[in-house]
């Protein structure tokens, strides 16, 4: 409720700034000859959503007259940090959080990743903790890397790992292995590198968080590893025979 002179006090909740100054008008009318007055809103503090995450200024937005998506909140917020995962922006309404893609928004324009926003939504900014991919096996530098936004193919895996190990690493068998940490049988890719569309199809295979890139050793290496291990032990066995004559 508001109070203005002349009028009284007024409910005003619910109603748009043209309504509150018909309302108005109408009262002044009484005691004053066509009255004429202006209604603004000055401040917005009744509706607002929460900001947070890896952005350079969280905050709290207000929710104005003008329509407030996520692109506009995060925005409001000073822009995302370099190491913030857009693919996986979080808006929590009603207790349940929906995942939106904030990268696809901005690189294709999707507009159905453009949520419009309600009073009370907690819109979360995560890093790229979680979408990152490990290489592992026979690789110069076996690492994880993170996706850039929520992009990575397997031939930027394998560089990134420094390639592979040309004296170990078998190029007949690279592996990508997804789903691990969501099911007992994950999903089991393999690449001959050793095949001609090999380098097209590393390029175009797109990679998903938490997936692992294992590059196989090869046969001659394991031979060698094998025999490193026992060679110890036949020298010793060596020495104790040559000790007892």
């Amino acid at each position: 409720t508001i109070f203005f002179p002349r009028v009284g006090r007024i409910k005003v909740q619910g109603m748009t700034a043209q309504q509150v100054q018909e309302a108005l008008t109408k009262g002044l009318a009484r005691t004053i000859r066509d009255p004429q007055l202006d209604v603004r809103v000055s401040g917005f503090n009744s509706q607002s959503v929460q900001v947070t995450g890896n952005l350079r200024t969280p905050a709290s937005e207000a929710i104005t007259d003008a329509p407030l998506t996520v692109l506009d909140a995060i925005n409001r917020a000073g822009g995302a940090l370099p190491d913030a995962d857009l693919q996986n922006v979080g808006v929590t309404r009603d207790g349940k959080r929906h995942t939106v893609d904030v990268a696809a928004l901005l690189e294709t324009g999707d507009p159905q990743q453009n949520v419009l926003l309600k009073d009370g939504d907690i819109i979360d900014v995560p890093d790229r903790s979680n979408s990152r991919v490990f290489v592992l096996g026979e690789v110069n530098k076996p690492t994880s890397l993170p996706m850039n936004r929520g992009r990575l193919t397997l031939a930027d895996a394998l560089t990134g790992a420094g390639s592979l190990d040309v004296k170990t690493g078998d190029p007949r068998y690279v592996y990508v292995v997804r789903g691990a940490d969501k099911t007992l049988t994950p999903d089991v890719y393999q690449l001959d590198m050793t095949q001609v569309d090999a380098l097209m199809l590393m390029t175009k295979f797109d990679l998903q968080p938490k997936d692992v890139v294992y590059v196989q050793v090869s046969n001659a290496a394991r031979f060698n590893r094998a025999l490193e291990q026992i060679t110890p032990t036949l020298q010793s066995l060596f020495y104790t025979v040559q000790l007892s004559r």
